[in-house]
């Protein structure tokens, strides 16, 4: 791969998933989106939902790879919590607001009968999965939506915590298909004059996703090497429920 393309994801789940291979990590996804709309990334990991956020916005990039499907989980304290109906009358704390995690639930809240916006409150404060996991971990939720390998890190670090319902699996059984929550988007100009380097890129990320599924325990002492997560044990214990997978997109190349 050509060691002068800039490859950029969020400190989540997907820094994981790619930690062998060379990427910026960022915080926040207002950092991935002014890094994008300057043209500075020649490859980016967001939401698959933000596709349509960058094309309102004239942001040419779009989806090579479909990385994460699921790994979504609502967290909190009251293990009383066995379904969506009851979330009633609760408050869940998400990162940001529209997000698909918020998305997700809130489909799923109506279809269970009920009104996302009056039967369940929803604290969008959090502008980072990392300040949403900080306020978990203190105990400062209710409840939230964490993805791995945040949510093994608050289950260490809270032993009060205790995953309530997996998203995706709800989702998968409502609509009857896992749901993608992140992708690789490579910049448009790219896509067309250089295609084979997308192919590239995605086989180098395929063969690091395969590689952490397969040495969860060397794949912690590398992020921890690497400075992006510290807590070896939780990130070990995170990637079975990270929901990694590898598939590769379709770039329009005109």
């Amino acid at each position: 791969m050509d060691k002068k393309l800039k490859i950029a994801t969020l400190r989540g789940p997907s820094a994981v998933e790619m930690i062998r291979m060379e990427a910026e990590v960022l915080d926040e996804p207002a950092q991935m989106l002014d890094e994008m709309a300057a043209g500075n990334l020649d490859f980016a990991v967001l939401p698959a939902s933000m596709e349509a956020v960058l094309q309102k916005k004239g942001i040419d990039y779009r989806i090579a790879a479909a990385m994460i499907w699921g790994g979504l989980y609502v967290c909190g304290t009251d293990s009383g919590i066995k379904g969506i109906r009851d979330l009633k009358g609760r408050s869940i704390s998400v990162m940001e607001g529209g997000t698909p995690p918020e998305n997700m639930l809130r489909k799923l809240i109506s279809e269970a009968g009920m009104d996302p916006d009056r039967d369940v409150a929803f604290d969008c404060r959090f502008p980072s999965h990392k300040a949403l996991y900080e306020a978990a971990e203190k105990g400062a939720t209710e409840l939230c939506i964490l993805s791995e390998p945040f949510v093994s890190q608050a289950l260490e670090a809270n032993p009060q915590m205790h995953i309530l319902l997996d998203i995706a699996s709800l989702w998968q059984d409502a609509e009857g298909t896992l749901p993608c929550i992140t992708a690789l988007f490579c910049k448009g100009s790219l896509a067309v004059s250089a295609p084979d380097t997308a192919t590239s890129v995605i086989d180098e990320l395929k063969d690091s996703c395969e590689w952490v599924k397969g040495h969860p325990k060397e794949a912690a002492e590398l992020v921890a090497a690497k400075g992006i997560f510290h807590n070896k044990k939780a990130v070990e214990a995170s990637i079975p429920r990270s929901g990694f997978a590898i598939v590769a997109g379709m770039i329009k190349k005109s």
